[in-house]
């Protein structure tokens, strides 16, 4: 059991209103691991503390302490919070409550619809407020501190099979934000320049030998797509060199170190 559904149980009144709230939280918790994998099934959701921030016991940033519910489960669990527990914490959880349903007398299937709609019609989903967002942010450089803490937060996390396949079939055909677009002149030369010399996050750098055994060992016993098929030969009109198709294109004619 999660660890922190545990602590609920051990605290709260031993009523009917936790063991609701021990059901939806439970179920829910099991049903999705990411809010990317609740939104797929349940549309608009919210996460939500299972050991609340209320409780003033821990676990506001554990990933183990979020559950992703409907925006009417959010308001029922918090309804059921408040008659799962006494004193101090009663208190700060009504204030929770009233803060949700904006001071106003609103049930949960009303909750539910109203955030739903300021969710969908929210003005930074209009394509005038992600390109100013876009203006904001352009030119920012990022500290080296902001990106060691962003890479100690991902180190260890890995993907589950079925996540790498619904993230493949997200990004297929008319789903690609590219689907029937082609890059501009000036658009190619600018992302050519800004990984150019100085600019690319490699430059200046090398490979340890640990990483290159490391690459050598991933790559071991994997079979090439290519292999098995016959590729056009090619000629480089600057070097001379010949090579298939696939390997000429990529480093030779307009790229090819030897064009004046």
């Amino acid at each position: 059991m999660n660890i922190y559904l545990q602590q609920i149980r051990d605290i709260c009144l031993p009523n009917k209103y936790t063991k609701w709230y021990c059901n939806i939280i439970s179920k829910r918790f099991q049903q999705f691991s990411s809010r990317k994998e609740a939104k797929e099934t349940l549309g608009y959701v919210e996460g939500h503390h299972i050991l609340p921030k209320a409780f003033k016991m821990g676990g506001e940033k554990d990933k183990e302490n979020i559950v992703f519910l409907t925006a009417r489960e959010h308001f029922i669990v918090h309804m059921l919070l408040i008659k799962m527990i006494g004193g101090e914490i009663k208190h700060r959880m009504s204030s929770s409550l009233i803060y949700m349903s904006n001071k106003t007398s609103m049930s949960s299937i009303t909750y539910e619809t109203v955030r739903i709609l300021y969710s969908k019609y929210h003005p930074s989903k209009t394509e005038s407020a992600r390109r100013i967002v876009s203006q904001q942010h352009k030119g920012k450089v990022r500290s080296e501190e902001d990106k060691r803490k962003q890479s100690e937060s991902t180190k260890g996390r890995s993907k589950s099979e079925d996540h790498r396949r619904k993230i493949g079939e997200a990004q297929k055909g008319d789903k690609h934000h590219m689907f029937g677009k082609n890059h501009s002149p000036e658009s190619k030369q600018k992302i050519s320049n800004a990984n150019s010399g100085e600019n690319h996050p490699f430059y200046g750098k090398k490979h340890s030998e640990e990483t290159k055994r490391k690459q050598s060992v991933a790559k071991k016993g994997r079979t090439s797509h290519l292999k098995g098929i016959k590729q056009q030969v090619m000629k480089c009109p600057h070097c001379k060199k010949e090579g298939g198709k696939s390997n000429m294109t990529r480093w030779h004619f307009d790229k090819c170190k030897f064009k004046n």
